[in-house]
């Protein structure tokens, strides 16, 4: 269920960044599915601890990506004085 939440939830990232064009709420639902993505990772690492490392490596881009967005959100709010 967690699995099929976060797939669901990466399309819906998607299809705000590409739709709608909208750093800001690009970031705050990014946010929240990092936090699915890290509750994954405590299930997997019981059962399956190749997955879940596999899952982390994906997590450190997520927390980039954080990162990253959060800046561009930024820059693109100064120049448009928004």
């Amino acid at each position: 269920t967690l699995l099929a939440l976060i797939m669901v939830t990466n399309g819906f990232i998607n299809f705000i960044l590409f739709k709608f064009r909208s750093l800001k709420v690009f970031y705050w639902v990014l946010f929240p599915f990092s936090l699915l993505f890290l509750r994954l990772i405590f299930i997997l690492y019981p059962s399956d601890k190749v997955s879940a490392g596999l899952a982390v490596l994906y997590l450190l881009w997520l927390i980039y990506d954080l990162y990253y967005f959060k800046a561009l959100w930024r820059i693109n709010k100064n120049e448009t004085g928004v």
